[in-house]
C-alpha cells in the first residue's frame, strides 16, 4: 500500500512464454482497485475418478529419527538418505513440474525425510546454465544447510549423450567449475582460465576431460552417472578405465525410470498402480505383476550396471529420483562425519547402498567393507546383515554379474555369513540384491575380491 491508499503488487518472473528459461527480473505493478467488475460463478466441480488399486500393499515409512549405526573395527558409521538428482525450474526440461529450489528442498526436508539433496539442474541444453544461475543457486544451497540435521549439497548435471553419458556432479564447496558438454560454451566460460582444457577436438568435451578438470579443481567432489540403457546413458565399452579420484558410483536405480542393474534382473514395483505402465519412460517391456517383475530392457544394454562391472570398471551403487519421483528413491551413504565433505569421502569410499525405501545393508567380505578391493589366499567369507521396512522375500548375492546364492526370508531382518567354497581364480566380484514382498529393493555396493 502506497502512501495515497493506491495498492501495487511486486513480484519476480523472467516472462517466460513457453518452458525455456529466461533471465528473471523483479517486475511492479499498480492494482486497478476502482474497476466494477462482474462476479463470475465458479464452474461445478466433477468428482475425480478413483485411482486404480497399487499393486502392493503400502508399507508405512520408517521416523526420521530411524537411523542406522554400524560400527566396525572401532569405527562408527552412520547411514544417511540423499538424492543428487532433482532439477527446478531453471532447468529446460521438464520445467513445469519440477518447480523451484525452494519446493525441492521444502520437500526433501519435511515429506522426504531425506538428509542430504542436492538439485541438479542442467548445464549446456537449449540453455546455458549461466555463472550468475550456478551462484545464486549456491547460495540458496547454503540457506538450506541446517548442521547435523540437514547437509545441502551443489550440484548440476551434464546430461551429455550416448556413448558418453549424463552424470549429476556433487561439490562439497562452493565455487565448483561449471564443466560444460560443449567444447565452445566451456571455453567462452570463466573456468577455461582457471583449469583449461584443448581448444581443439572433438565438439563436446570427452569423460577424460571433464575428470582432468574436477582432479584439477582439488577440491572435494564426485560425479555419478545415470539411466544406463538408454539414449541419456554411458556406453561402457567406449569408456577407458574411470578416474576413481572422482568417479566411483552409478545410478542403478531412479525413480523416474527404472533399474538398471541388468538384463533379466528384477524390477521394484513399489507405488505402481494395477494396469499402468511401467513408468512414463521406462525402456522396459511389460506391465508390472505382483510376483513377477518386469525384467527385460529394449535397448542399449552396454550402459547396465553389471556390464560395467563385467569390463573392470569399479563403481559402487547409488539411487536418485529425477523428475516426478518421490518417496522411491533414496541414496544411502555411511560417512564418518555428517558433513559435506564426510559424505564425498563416503560416495567415493563407495560406501553406498541403493534402495526405494529406507532399507538399512550392512556388506562385509573377509571383515572389509563393501565398496573395498581386497586379495585373499583363502576362500572369500561374506557376512551381511538386512533391517526391512517389509517382509524380505528374496536375498541374492550376485558374483561376477550372476546370481549366486539365495536366500528367502520371509521376515524385515536377516543376517547371514557365507563362505565361497569354489571362488574362481582371479576378480570374484560380490553384491547384494534384497527383494521385499512389497515390491521395494535396495542393493549394496560390491566388494572386489582377488582370489591367487
Amino acid at each position: 500500500m502506497s502512501q495515497d491508499g493506491s495498492l501495487w503488487i511486486a513480484w519476480a518472473s523472467d516472462l517466460r512464454t513457453s518452458k525455456l528459461q529466461l533471465n528473471a527480473g523483479i517486475h511492479l505493478a499498480k492494482v486497478a482497485t476502482d474497476l466494477d467488475l462482474p462476479l463470475i460463478a465458479a464452474p461445478a466441480l466433477k468428482p475425480r475418478e478413483a485411482f486404480p488399486e497399487y499393486i502392493n500393499a503400502v508399507t508405512p515409512e520408517r521416523a526420521r529419527e530411524d537411523r542406522h549405526t554400524w560400527t566396525h573395527d572401532g569405527v562408527t558409521y552412520k547411514l544417511y538418505w540423499g538424492d543428487y538428482h532433482r532439477h527446478t525450474d531453471v532447468s529446460n526440461c521438464i520445467t513445469a513440474n519440477d518447480g523451484c529450489v525452494q519446493e525441492q528442498f521444502r520437500y526433501a526436508m519435511d515429506m522426504g525425510k531425506l538428509d542430504t539433496l542436492g538439485t541438479s539442474d542442467h548445464t549446456d541444453i537449449a540453455k546455458i546454465y549461466t555463472p550468475y544461475e550456478w551462484w545464486l543457486n549456491q547460495k540458496l544451497v547454503d540457506v538450506f544447510f541446517v548442521p547435523d540435521f540437514f547437509t545441502s549439497m551443489y550440484a548440476y548435471e551434464r546430461e551429455q549423450k550416448w556413448p558418453y553419458g549424463h552424470r549429476n556432479m556433487v561439490f562439497a564447496q562452493r565455487g565448483g567449475p561449471i564443466v560444460y558438454i560443449q567444447r565452445k560454451n566451456y571455453l567462452d566460460s570463466p573456468w577455461q582460465k582457471i583449469f583449461p582444457v584443448k581448444t581443439e577436438g572433438e565438439a563436446e568435451l570427452h569423460p577424460t576431460e571433464l575428470w582432468d578438470v574436477l582432479t584439477r579443481y582439488g577440491k572435494p567432489v564426485t560425479a555419478i552417472s545415470h539411466t544406463g540403457a538408454t539414449s541419456m546413458g554411458t556406453d561402457w565399452d567406449q569408456i577407458p578405465p574411470v578416474d576413481h579420484r572422482v568417479e566411483n558410483v552409478i545410478e542403478i536405480y531412479q525413480g523416474a525410470r527404472v533399474s538398471y542393474e541388468g538384463l533379466n534382473a528384477p524390477q521394484p514395483t513399489v507405488g505402481l498402480r494395477v494396469g499402468e505402465d511401467y513408468n512414463h519412460s521406462s525402456t522396459v517391456i511389460g506391465k508390472p505383476v505382483v510376483g513377477e517383475p518386469i525384467r527385460s530392457f529394449t535397448e542399449k544394454n552396454n550402459g547396465l550396471y553389471q556390464h560395467a562391472l563385467e569390463l573392470g570398471h569399479k563403481l559402487g551403487v547409488w539411487a536418485n529420483s529425477d523428475h516426478i519421483s518421490t518417496h522411491t528413491s533414496y541414496g544411502g551413504v555411511y560417512v564418518k562425519d555428517f558433513t559435506r565433505e564426510g559424505i564425498i569421502e563416503g560416495l567415493n569410499a563407495r560406501r553406498t547402498i541403493a534402495a526405494t525405501d529406507k532399507i538399512f545393508v550392512e556388506f562385509t567380505c573377509n571383515d572389509k567393507l563393501l565398496g573395498t578391493e581386497i586379495a585373499l589366499d583363502g576362500k572369500p567369507v561374506l557376512k551381511f546383515a538386512i533391517d526391512g521396512t517389509a517382509a524380505i522375500k528374496r536375498v541374492t548375492l550376485v558374483r561376477n554379474e550372476k546370481n549366486h546364492q539365495q536366500w528367502e526370508p520371509n521376515a524385515k531382518t536377516f543376517e547371514q555369513t557365507f563362505t565361497d567354497e569354489s571362488p574362481i581364480a582371479g576378480e570374484n566380484r560380490y553384491y547384494l540384491r534384497v527383494e521385499q514382498a512389497d515390491g521395494n529393493m535396495a542393493w549394496s555396493s560390491p566388494v572386489w575380491v582377488q582370489v591367487k
